[in-house]
């Protein structure tokens, strides 16, 4: 037994040397990795090649470090790399204490690119000691990033983090302590996500001192696109949440493109109570009111928001809704309010009658989006949007031949086009 972070290996340096230099030989053609989403720092860790590691790191003292005070070290990444003459397999090697034992243990990550031109991989391979501990298959053969590192805290407990995306946003994330020769699951981008949620992935994992934060990201029925941030403390053999609300969260909102704390504004009037038990009202938000989420709670499969109006918080719950269509923005503040679904079915058209305020209020922004369209649709216009030439210029009604609108077309078109304005509808642009 060696004293933690001491020089030691495992078997003979010699071989794994040996080793090094032939994956370097064969895989030098695969380039550089870009730099990971996960929290680590990138310093240039060629993909694809062995980087042989005799010296332990010792904790606050690792090269590939996140703030200075907890580990994270890289045994392989791999992400977006261009087709080549390279050869189609891999195999990394690298020397560390994932098994807790004070020992180096030799860590192995093998794969296969989809063929030797291919930029994607069809499968990664973990094996610790020469026992393989994990195997991943993409039956679509798209994984186009893998980061494989060993994460340790400050009490000395390793674990190993695999991260494995495909080309189309699956998400294979766990974070896993090696225990009688088996990986246990401690954390996975699954655990949050248990209601109203998809693409749920992990963008961050930051371990300080002997907690780990974890930030997930998620496309969820509330706010839309979101990082919720949880910390998480070793506890009886486990990772345990320290608190089911979030330490931060930051969400897209008009689709910039940017996470931030801004206000949403509410579609509807809805109702926000003072605890998440939902049973006394802490106040009522009017439709257009401006209000800024701060934290999500989980609450068994539920996920419930804290919002500020004003200067008051209450608590939400998240609505269960479908998305009218791929492109269609989902948020509680532009789709639905309080617990009530917006309609989703489009407006019928009418050009001898005027559409009240009040029942266009109770559509969602596509189908707000759709109604407006159809009445210069019914005039002949071309549309350049894919959706909308799909759905009106293939119909047996629709002609080439432009005409202008009655009276009441156009007052229905911009008193949609006002309620869409007024609600910061993400189709007006």
């Amino acid at each position: 037994m060696s004293d933690y972070g001491k020089p030691v290996a495992r078997g003979s340096f010699a071989f794994v040397v040996a080793f090094a230099l032939a994956c370097l030989v064969g895989l030098a053609c695969f380039g550089q990795a870009y730099a990971a989403e996960d929290g680590t720092a990138s310093q240039g860790l060629k993909v694809g090649t062995a980087d042989v590691v005799t010296t332990l790191p010792t904790y606050g003292n690792d090269s590939i470090n996140t703030n200075g005070t907890s580990n994270i070290h890289t045994v392989y990444r791999f992400g977006w790399i261009s087709g080549g003459n390279c050869t189609s397999t891999f195999t990394t090697y690298r020397n560390l204490d994932v098994t807790g034992d004070g020992w180096a243990d030799v860590i192995r990550v093998k794969g296969a690119r989809v063929s030797s031109t291919s930029g994607y991989l069809k499968n990664v391979k973990v094996s610790i000691n020469g026992k393989r501990v994990l195997s991943f298959t993409n039956t679509l053969n798209r994984i186009n990033r893998v980061v494989v590192s060993v994460v340790t805290l400050k009490n000395k407990k390793p674990f190993l983090w695999v991260n494995i995306l495909d080309g189309k946003g699956y998400a294979y994330q766990r974070l896993y302590q090696y225990r009688s020769g088996k990986l246990v699951i401690m954390a996975s981008n699954k655990d949050v996500a248990k209601k109203n949620t998809s693409n749920q992935i992990i963008t961050a994992l930051e371990p300080d001192g002997n907690k780990v934060y974890v930030t997930y990201g998620l496309t969820n029925t509330a706010t839309g696109n979101a990082h919720m941030k949880f910390a998480y403390v070793y506890s009886g053999g486990k990772l345990k949440r320290a608190s089911d609300t979030t330490t931060s969260y930051s969400y897209v909102n008009n689709d910039e493109g940017v996470y931030h704390k801004g206000k949403l504004t509410a579609a509807g009037t809805f109702k926000a109570y003072t605890t998440t038990s939902l049973s006394n009202i802490a106040f009522t938000v009017k439709s257009g009111g401006k209000v800024q989420p701060v934290a999500v709670q989980l609450n068994g499969s539920k996920m419930l928001w804290r919002v500020k109006y004003g200067s008051k918080y209450g608590w939400i719950e998240n609505p269960t809704i479908k998305r009218a269509s791929a492109k269609s923005p989902a948020t509680l503040f532009y789709e639905t309010y309080g617990r009530l679904v917006l309609n989703s079915k489009i407006p019928r058209y009418t050009g001898t009658k005027l559409y009240s305020a009040k029942a266009l209020q109770q559509y969602n922004d596509h189908a707000l989006f759709v109604a407006r369209n159809e009445i210069y649709a019914r005039h002949g216009h071309v549309f350049k949007n894919g959706e909308l030439r799909s759905r009106f210029m293939s119909t047996s009604w629709w002609s080439a031949k432009q005409t202008s609108l009655n009276g009441i077309e156009k007052a229905n078109a911009d008193l949609i086009a006002s309620i869409e304005q007024n609600r910061g509808s993400l189709y007006v642009v």
